[in-house]
């Protein structure tokens, strides 16, 4: 059988010598005269030609043929071009379909590649019997913008045989025959969601990890406070009383005033133990709550850093469940930590303001301030630990952390928490007792 091009030349050919025997034709019947020189049709055509009639067929088959030639050469360089065109088509890696929109409501498929065709199973009839909604339910192959702007969505569709598929679609909307048409490259996002669903419990196996270890931090700051109170600080209280019995038998001056800076020493440290117990398990936190220990703290960093405090404290006690308080507080010590260590602040603000929906926390300071990606992505300093331990304490407790800060203008942490008094804190409460 002949190919395509070869039949073009043919085709030109036979129009050629149809035109010469239509030619002939109307010669015989409407301008030969048989009077002067009798002659047969056959005689006309092929034995007895005219002389004028031989230049004009010799024309009429040279043109045919310079056609004929000319029509191969353009079919042959549209076979080539339409080869190529589908070989990329077919070999690229995702799955390609083109989509008339119109159709019974819900489009039609006008062309898929072979990668369609594999991943869902279907032939190339099959496929072009069906519409969008048919692979997925949601139509979402068929969508397209308002302003006909490309489109970057998930969906899920199914082959053949019923099973699902997530994929990520870009349809692009263009004039085909000057009809709508969309087309849609479809990439199967199976292994990429896997690779989500793992990170995912990752983190949340991290997150636990997190909680544990803050809760195993939590006991371990309880006991030192313990010992330091029950143990260091009646041994140095003991001291102190030796010292003092001494003291008083003394009757040298020069040894008494030697003691009394050893008596003035022991306070100091017993005042130092008070206050590093303190800051380990904070009794006023136990007994009164978060808002009366952050008030006690915020009053405390302002006379030991000599920065001025605005506080605006509300009684939020009855909406929080204790170990949320904890978690608050704690948020509160290490960002004054932050604060007093590096920002050089002149000035803070903090605010914890309660409904019964939610707790709205802010943290604020007039310092240097930082770039939030540079802080957070230099590991060894101190400061991004500090951070990360906020934003997990806020993640632990069901809250939403927004930190902000420019070089020059400060530093501002909010953060909001559900009300609550149940003993739920962000998935720390069950890990108390391993």
């Amino acid at each position: 059988m002949l190919k395509r091009q070869y039949k073009v030349i043919v085709i030109a050919v036979a129009l050629g010598l149809a035109v010469v025997l239509v030619n002939s034709i109307f010669d015989y019947y409407f301008f030969y005269e048989p009077k002067i020189e009798p002659k047969t049709f056959l005689d006309l055509l092929l034995f007895d030609i005219p002389p004028r009639e031989v230049y004009k067929r010799t024309i009429f088959m040279i043109f045919s043929a310079i056609m004929g030639i000319l029509a191969f050469h353009y079919f042959t360089r549209m076979t080539v071009s339409e080869g190529r065109y589908r070989e990329l088509f077919d070999n690229v890696n995702d799955a390609i379909f083109v989509v008339s929109p119109e159709g019974e409501g819900r489009g039609t498929f006008i062309e898929a590649n072979a990668v369609a065709y594999k991943n869902l199973g279907y032939c190339k009839e099959e496929i072009l019997r069906l519409t969008p909604a048919d692979l997925d339910e949601h139509y979402a192959l068929g969508q397209k913008s308002a302003d006909n702007a490309p489109l970057l969505f998930e969906t899920v569709i199914q082959d053949k045989n019923g099973k699902k598929i997530p994929v990520e679609v870009h349809s692009h909307h263009f004039q085909l025959s000057g009809r709508p048409t969309i087309l849609s490259i479809i990439r199967d996002i199976t292994v990429r969601k896997q690779n989500e669903i793992k990170l995912l419990e990752s983190e949340q196996r991290l997150r636990e990890l997190a909680a544990q270890l803050l809760n195993i931090q939590e006991i371990e700051r309880s006991r030192i406070s313990k010992e330091l109170h029950d143990e260091l600080g009646q041994a140095m209280m003991l001291l102190k009383f030796q010292v003092s019995v001494i003291h008083e038998k003394l009757t040298d001056p020069a040894t008494r005033k030697e003691s009394s800076e050893v008596l003035e020493n022991i306070d100091e440290a017993i005042e130092n133990i008070r206050r590093l117990a303190k800051d380990l398990s904070p009794t006023v936190l136990e007994s009164l709550g978060v808002s009366a220990a952050v008030r006690f703290l915020l009053e405390e960093f302002g006379k030991s850093s000599n920065i001025a405090v605005a506080a605006d404290i509300d009684e939020v006690n009855d909406l929080l469940a204790p170990k949320v308080q904890r978690h608050i507080y704690r948020i509160f010590q290490e960002a004054l930590t932050n604060i007093g260590r590096h920002a050089q602040a002149r000035q803070v603000k903090a605010m914890i303001k309660g409904s019964e929906q939610c707790i709205a926390v802010l943290i604020q300071d007039d310092g240097k301030g930082f770039e939030v990606d540079e802080v957070l992505a230099d590991r060894p300093k101190a400061r991004r630990f500090g951070l990360a331990t906020i934003k997990e304490r806020v993640q632990l407790i069901g809250g939403s952390l927004d930190l902000k800060s420019e070089l020059g203008s400060g530093t501002k942490i909010t953060f909001t928490v559900p009300a609550g008094r149940g003993e739920s804190d962000g998935g720390i409460s069950h890990l108390a007792g391993r």
